[in-house]
This record gives C-alpha cells, structure tokens and sequence, in this order.
C-alpha cells in the first residue's frame, strides 16, 4: 500500500542556499547567500576534460545547503520520512549522486525544518538546473517530488 505523504505533512518551502546559522537559545535560523544564480568558471585541463567525458559532467567544489520547512497535518503520532536531493541540468538529466537522509517528525511539534549539504556541484553547460526535493515514508519504495527550485548557472570554461 503506498501512503501520498501529502496527507501527513505541507511542505512550505524551500531555498537553496551557501550556508545556515541555527541559534541554539531559539531555533531561528539564519540563511547565508540564497542562492539563485551562479557564475562558475573551470580551468579545463587534459585531465579535466577526461573526467568530463568519462562522467559526463563538471564537478566543483561549490557546496549547497537545501532548507525546507513543512508543517504537520495529521496531529498526534510520530512521522519519519525518506528525502533525496537531486541535481537536474538544463537537458533534465539527473547529475552526480542523490543526497539521501531520513526525517523524524515528532509528535509534539508542528513545524519542522530540514537543512540538507550538497557538497559538490556537478554542472555541464549554462542554463536552469533544478535542486528536486523527494520525500517518501519510510518503507515505502516511491519519491514523491515535493520542490523544485530552480538556479540559473552561468557557466565559463577556460582551456
């Protein structure tokens, strides 16, 4: 039987982002460069080039934080789920490997935040990429998207 988690939960938004500072005394959090737009250069080398064709992509060492917050609809039990993070580029193919984690959601709160780390930004051309957010229960086979946050990657590659 597969459960829709947007029964149990609203997810209210997402942004992508360089970084988060959570204050411990109240929870808020502060996020660091929203990210909407990139500008990257690479210096190709031989070896460069190599890896890119041998993967398909560029890697970078641009680390990402993904902050989500949702807000509980079924009152009264405790809800874990399953997310992923997927980088998509501008031909819709999925790059580099899924971020994946799990997500407790305890009974005694309503709002919840995820903050996720993507640590390395695959890219292949300039265009929109897309940072998708998938959620499932737990022992459930099937992602269901919940966001898609787009950023424009402006990308310049010097050989």
């Amino acid at each position: 039987m597969t459960t829709n988690i947007l029964n149990k939960i609203d997810p209210l938004w997402s942004i992508v982002c360089s970084s988060t500072i959570v204050d411990k005394d109240t929870n808020g959090i502060s996020l660091i460069n929203i990210i909407e737009r990139l500008k990257i250069t690479i210096t190709a080398n031989v070896d460069i080039e190599k890896k890119k064709e041998k993967i398909g992509w560029y890697t970078t060492p641009i680390n990402l934080r993904v902050v989500s917050h949702f807000y509980r609809k079924e009152e009264g039990t405790d809800l874990s789920f399953n997310f992923q993070l997927l980088v998509v580029d501008p031909d819709n193919k999925v790059l580099g490997s899924k971020a994946e984690g799990s997500l407790a959601f305890p009974k005694n709160l309503i709002n919840l935040r995820m903050i996720a780390a993507l640590n390395g930004l695959p890219v292949t051309k300039s265009g929109t990429y897309y940072i998708v957010v998938r959620m499932k229960d737990v022992g459930e086979t099937d992602y269901m998207e919940i966001r898609r946050i787009p950023v424009e990657i402006d990308i310049t590659v010097k050989r």
